[in-house]
């Protein structure tokens, strides 16, 4: 047999024999063996139980190689040869033997000194060890056959010191405390007995029974040397004992003993050690027993003239000499506990606290670069020292330790481990170690709680935005920019009739004629109609997904209430065509899918739609409405839970809108991926992409699905570069004109231009296999008109790599039906009216972010009054965006940049021939449209960056062309001229378009300015307003408030795109017009959102804090200016809840918040932080002593500025606010009520709850009761056990050079506890020793007699010991 190591299984040999090693002591007949588990964790030794052919089972101990026989056990039947019992029954053996009671505690040790003092005799030898055991087996036979001691004989402590006395050869002393068996003994021990003993009423009182059994002859004694080697053991166990007050109830037991055994060793200086550490709780007898040993001298200080260990003193010594040898240890360092808690883990506390003072007076560079107040936590964490180790330590050992905890608190580092965060009281930063929340896969996730997305759900939010205000309330909480957003984009209310005319003469509406009411219902229905793309830009990723409830769909209400009666009224619909609500109800649903979070964000509960959520939550009616709910699910992500059976249900219903949604939704959400399923679906609806065999009449495809099944091929190969989809789509741009396509050619064209500009995201002349194409010069034809066509089989020519013509695959594949066309001839020229839109914004596309100056000279603006009227001037607005897509890092907010993008002025026209009135409007034309491309270049560079000067120059252009718009508007009225009603539409679409540009900039800061300026814009509602228009300035609005102000959006690429697709700015004459450019397409906006929104919650409440942050970025792009720095790096200054620039650009991010613990998020430097940082969530701890920014903002209100109050109510209320921890709250009501029987408690109390709450140090305040105790216990006994020496480490660390060294790192350099405090302490308790030995020494001359006698030593008078209150205590002295 071997020893096993910690751990191991010592009964895990099964059935197997163990054989006995051949050099043990004596003969071991035996037919079996077998390991004996030992469930109690403090033996150490392997038990073998052996089993001879008698069936006598023997114990043996195993020390090194040699056995030793514990105790022998017969069974009445002998056992089969070879077989031994379960070790179960070995165990009850075993016990049986020892005369315990219990199986489970093999040994006859059941409270818990016993077991402590079991363990550190162990390592006496197992020989030595064995022989106790039978002396503790003897002592409890001979407890049981005296029944006349049994009562305190049978207790395990007494049982125990008459095993020990009896190993160790030495007599008992009577007066050995023994613990009483019954509660008279109780009575007769308690302090009040022995207090009170003198009186007469209580004359004549003894125990029952004697306290401990008579002494018996020793037997078989042991060694001095073991004696002296149980001695020290024995003594390491007392002084670890002392670093817990939990175990401090049993040292007066076992220092009782250790004096007792110290002075039969003549250790004279032990036994003043105990005497100094007990008082009067330590037996007299114990200090005059006579000795019966010589003086035994051991190496290493275990002489009767070497002083005995004291860890108070120690710790004393150390402070005041830091080089100072570390006292010896009863467990090593770092080995595991053999105990249960409390007591238990008194050895092992014992050296991980002499192992964290070494580090924090000599670290020897266990963690390098670490401080030392950071190297004593770090030690602490590594040792499994917590909060509950600190309190249960004297309050001499735990106040340099809780001085490291409170260095490291503000700035704790951002590398350390969990249990450490835990230890320093920084739970915020253990928060992101545990990884409680699920990282978005997508960007578009809610931050925050959802408990205040939730206080915002009733009946009345049937569009979802009451629950936005309740999410964002705390970031626009100082007006009510949010409801007055929600009043300007609401559709599903009565819109508020008021009268037509300002003057205070007009008549109320009801007087108006039934048709003027109608006609003014009409004008603001139409603005109603255009509010749902902007609602679903505010309303985005809102509202988590619910499994079991159906989302319901906003209504559109048309109708209208009169003031002052409230009078309601329909709108008229039958002059509207069929068809004129089909979009508008259609964008109605769309944002309301649009408030449902993308897969995998937000928790874990609400879990993700799946296919049967999205098939049955159709309704039974407004199948349009249906239609925009599946292209939002699809942009979200959702729709990839469905199946292709689900796919073929909604794609076979011929329902054209519907089937539009899901060709745009299913791609939207495979974007990039290149889905083999989906490319044939799309594929399919394709004309240029069928096989020449299959002719039109074999497949009818609507035209929308046309044009969706076209975008749904550039996202689904988003920058991917196929070759076959490039080629198709490069040839769909110049598609001649066919009978299917005759209401949206124009749309047609523009959709295959952006198809091809995703296809080839970015990728400009680098693109593998795509240069035989010639893009750029292909796409520089559909832009000037220059050359032809060369119309082969109906399809454009394609250059190959020889410059060679060959018939291009897509337009062969046109069969000659379809390339007739009944109302529309071309020749072989290229239409640039058609093509030029989808070509530029294609060019810009390929090119994005390239810098190619030579592709981007293709997009210039004309320059010269000839070249003006070779293009249109809308198409110059297209020119410009495209333009600065290319050469993206020359785009600046400037007054300079912008004029450099204008065309030729009146001014500068003048010197070119007169073309007339036409020629001055043409020249009016274009610039304004120069200057709105401009302005939504500037919108696309600075989208999200909240830049101020792009905003500044954007607000001047949005006045200008408002007030270009209102002379126009009122020169039109006046002379009904129809040139100026000509310019009216593009004054009102240039508008537009520059308030969707600064919109875009400040995406999700809700600005005020902007925010105000949109809602002079959407004021009027009159007759030249287009639809197009209001559902621009809906936009903008969304925008600015985008996700309710948590999202805003990106400038990647891919986002660009989307962008691009999504403000095209072309919008829409009537709601039913769909020629230049899809109305579906004005929702890919959610491609390019982003959450950036930063949110800090307070780790204690759960609740969004407001906590300013300091944002250091690592480019070298200011990226909040717009404008090119000189230094590396800038700084952001933010509160919480705010926008966060890009990930890319942060280098850091930092609290600098006073009310609250620092932290910092090392995104350059850590990628943990960077994740951290992309779950848009940090968590923060506020400090005791302030008030959230919420309740106080000037920080007016702290615990600095007040009281906590006299009342009881307002006391608990005030601390209610300053905190949240249930055990001061709790303190507060106990201890600081008014109705406390002892007043001085209660204003001490009070003091020192103010002055933990004020300086941040409320685990100090079981110190200060503790001190306060001590103080109590010292008037009324004049002694304090223990307490003293622990008292004399805190006047020791006061003024020492350790307090400046652990706030080395920036903690707090005044020590814990104030120092007049702790002087005033020390006064009084010298009163109270003082006057207490006066009081015996009146009462001891008192009793002796007057004459004789030897001379009595001086005591002070009362008057000198009030005076020793006014002088300081010299705890140095001996």
């Amino acid at each position: 047999a071997s020893p096993r190591r910690d751990g191991e299984d010592p009964g895990g040999g099964g059935e197997s024999a163990l054989p006995l090693p051949s050099h043990s002591c004596g003969s071991c007949p035996a037919v079996a063996a077998r390991p004996v588990r030992a469930r109690s964790a403090a033996d150490r030794f392997p038990q073998i139980a052996c089993i001879d052919a008698g069936g006598r089972v023997t114990f043996w101990m195993l020390s090194g190689c040699a056995l030793h026989p514990i105790l022998t056990h017969q069974y009445a039947a002998s056992p089969m040869p070879g077989a031994l019992p379960a070790p179960a029954v070995l165990r009850a053996a075993f016990s049986a033997s020892l005369g315990t009671d219990s199986p489970d505690q093999p040994l006859p040790f059941h409270d818990e000194l016993t077991s402590l003092c079991h363990f550190a005799l162990t390592v006496t030898g197992a020989a030595s060890y064995a022989l106790l055991l039978a002396h503790v087996r003897a002592a409890k036979a001979g407890g049981k056959e005296n029944p006349a001691g049994a009562s305190t004989a049978s207790h395990p402590w007494s049982v125990f010191c008459t095993g020990l006395w009896r190993w160790l050869g030495i007599e008992p002393h009577a007066g050995a405390p023994a613990a009483p068996a019954n509660a008279w003994e109780f009575v007769l021990c308690s302090r009040t007995h022995t207090r009170l003993s003198a009186a007469a009423v209580l004359h004549g009182l003894a125990a029952a029974v004697p306290c401990h059994p008579p002494p018996t002859t020793p037997t078989n004694a042991v060694t001095d040397r073991v004696a002296a080697e149980a001695h020290d053991f024995l003594h390491g166990l007392y002084e670890s004992l002392k670093v817990s007050t939990l175990t401090w109830p049993m040292l007066a037991p076992l220092g009782d003993a250790l004096a007792h055994l110290a002075a039969n060793l003549r250790r004279q200086w032990h036994c003043d050690h105990y005497r100094r550490d007990l008082g009067g709780m330590l037996c007299a007898a114990s200090a005059v027993t006579k000795t019966v040993r010589q003086p035994v001298a051991l190496g290493g200080g275990g002489g009767a003239l070497d002083a005995p260990h004291d860890v108070f003193a120690a710790a004393t010594r150390a402070l005041a000499q830091p080089l100072a040898p570390s006292p010896p240890l009863l467990l090593p360092v770092g080995a595991p506990s053999p105990w249960g808690e409390p007591g238990g883990g008194a050895a092992r506390l014992h050296a991980d606290v002499v192992h964290s003072y070494a580090m924090a007076l000599d670290p020897p560079g266990a963690f390098a670069g670490a401080l030392p107040a950071e190297t004593v936590v770090l030690t602490m964490a590594r040792r499994g020292l917590g909060s509950r180790h600190l309190v249960a330590l004297p309050l001499g050992l735990a106040l340099p330790l809780h001085e490291a905890v409170r260095a490291c608190r503000n700035a704790a580092p951002a590398d350390w481990p969990g249990e450490a965060y835990a230890l320093i009281g920084r739970e915020d930063l253990a928060r992101d170690l545990r990884r409680t929340l699920r990282s978005a896969p997508v960007a578009l996730a809610p931050s925050g709680d959802e408990a205040m997305a939730a206080d915002g759900r009733g009946d009345d939010d049937m569009d979802g935005m009451l629950a936005v205000i309740a999410g964002a309330r705390l970031r626009f909480q100082r007006d009510l920019r949010l409801h007055e957003v929600r009043r300007l984009l609401c559709s599903s209310r009565p819109i508020a009739l008021r009268p037509a005319g300002t003057g205070s003469t007009r008549e109320p509406l009801e007087a108006d004629p039934a048709h003027e009411q109608q006609a003014r219902l009409a004008l603001l229905c139409r603005r109603v109609t255009a509010l749902g793309v902007g609602r679903g830009m505010f309303t985005l990723a809102s509202a988590q997904a619910e499994r079991v409830q159906n989302l319901k769909l906003a209504p559109l209400v048309l109708q209208g209430h009169t003031s002052p009666k409230g009078a309601t009224i329909e709108l008229d619909t039958s002059a509207l065509g069929p068809d004129h609500l089909l979009w508008p109800d259609y964008h109605n649903g769309c944002a309301c899918a649009l408030r449902l979070s993308p897969p995998g964000c937000g928790p874990v509960a609400h879990g993700e739609l799946g296919r049967h959520w999205i098939m049955y939550s159709r309704p039974r009616a407004r199948q349009h409405a249906y239609a925009g709910f599946l292209m939002g699910l699809g942009l979200q992500g959702h729709l990839v839970a469905l199946a292709n059976t689900d796919i073929y249900r909604f794609m076979s219903q011929g329902h054209d809108v519907t089937m539009m949604s899901i060709l745009i939704g299913m791609s939207a959400a495979r974007r990039g991926s290149m889905h083999p399923a989906i490319a044939k679906m799309l594929c399919l609806h394709i004309p240029a992409l069928h096989p020449p065999s299959f002719t039109e009449l074999e497949l009818e495809v609507p035209a929308l699905v046309q044009i969706a099944a076209l975008l749904g091929i550039g996202l689904l190969y988003q920058a991917s570069g196929q070759r076959l989809m490039t080629e198709v789509m490069l040839s769909e741009i110049a598609r001649p004109p066919t009978n299917e396509l005759l209401g949206c050619r124009e749309s047609y064209a523009l959709t295959a231009g952006l198809a091809l500009g995703m296809i080839a995201l970015g990728r400009g002349p680098d693109a593998a296999g795509l240069a035989d194409l010639r893009i750029e010069d292909r796409l520089g034809i559909y832009i000037h008109g220059q050359g032809s066509t060369h119309l082969v089989g109906g399809g454009a020519a394609v250059y190959n790599a020889c410059g060679e013509l060959r018939p291009d695959r897509g337009g062969a594949r046109l069969s000659s039906l379809a390339a007739r066309c009944y109302r529309i001839r071309e020749g072989p020229g290229v239409n640039v009216d058609v093509t030029a839109a989808g070509a530029v914004l294609a060019l810009g596309l390929i090119f994005a972010k390239s810098g190619n100056s030579a592709v981007a000279a293709q997009l210039g603006v004309p320059r010269t009054a000839h070249a003006l009227h070779s293009v249109r001037p809308d198409l110059i607005l297209l020119r410009v965006v495209a333009r600065n897509l290319i050469l993206w890092d020359t785009v600046r907010p400037t007054a300079d940049w912008l004029e450099s993008q204008l065309t030729l002025s009146l001014a500068e026209a003048a010197v070119a021939p007169a073309g007339g009135r036409a020629a001055a409007q043409t020249l009016t034309l274009a610039r304004a449209n120069s200057r709105a491309g401009a302005c939504l270049a500037l919108g696309l560079r600075f989208a999200g960056s909240a830049s101020a000067p792009t905003t500044e120059l954007l607000l001047a252009q949005v006045r200008h062309f408002a007030a270009a718009r209102t002379a126009l508007a009122a020169a039109a009225a006046a002379a009904s001229a129809p040139a100026t009603k000509a310019e009216l539409p593009t004054a009102e679409a240039c508008l537009g378009t520059a308030a969707v540009a600064v919109a875009c900039v400040m995406a999700g800061t809700g600005d005020l300015r902007v925010l105000r300026l949109l809602r002079v814009l959407r004021r009027r509602a009159d007759l030249d307003v287009s639809y197009g228009f209001h559902m621009a300035i809906s936009m903008a609005i969304g925008l600015l408030f985008l996700g309710g102000g948590r999202l805003t959006l990106g400038t990647s690429k891919p986002a660009l795109a989307a962008l691009v697709t999504a403000l095209f700015p072309r919008f829409p004459l009537t709601p039913t017009d769909s020629r230049y450019h899809l109305q579906a397409f004005r929702h890919l906006y959610v491609l390019s959102a982003e959450a950036r929104c930063l949110e800090a919650v307070d780790v204690d409440t759960g609740e969004p804090a407001m906590v300013p942050i300091r944002v250091v970025l690592r480019s070298a792009e200011r990226h909040a200016g717009g404008q090119l720095a000189s230094e590396p790096s800038c700084e952001l200054r933010r509160v919480t809840p705010c926008a966060l620039p890009p990930l890319s650009v942060i280098r850091s991010v930092a609290t600098v918040s006073p009310r609250y613990w620092g932290r910092a998020l090392l995104v350059a430097d850590r990628p943990e932080h960077a994740a951290a940082l992309r779950r848009r969530l940090l968590w923060v701890k506020r400090k005791t002593g302030h008030l959230p920014y919420t309740m106080d903002g000037h920080g007016l209100a702290s615990i600095f500025c007040r009281p906590l109050g006299a009342a009881p109510f307002q006391r608990e209320r005030t601390l209610q606010a300053f905190c949240n921890e249930a055990v001061l709250l709790a303190f507060a009501q106990h201890m600081c009520a008014e109705p406390s029987s002892v007043p001085q408690l209660r204003e001490f109390c009070e003091a020192i709850l103010y002055e933990c709450l004020a300086e941040e140090k409320a685990d100090l305040i079981p110190a200060y009761l503790h001190m306060y105790h001590l103080a109590l216990h010292m008037q009324r006994a004049g002694y304090a056990p223990v307490a003293m020496p622990s008292l004399r480490v805190v006047a020791a660390y006061a003024p020492s050079a350790l307090i400046a060294r652990l706030a080395a790192g920036g903690g707090p350099r005044e020590p814990p506890i104030q120092l007049p405090f702790l002087r005033s302490l020390c006064h009084y308790i010298e009163a109270c020793a003082a006057r207490h030995d006066h009081e015996r020494w009146t009462r001891t001359r008192a009793a002796a007699p007057v004459s004789g006698g030897p001379a009595r030593p001086v005591v002070p008078t009362l008057a000198e010991v009030n005076a020793t209150m006014k002088r300081g205590l010299a705890f140095d002295q001996p």
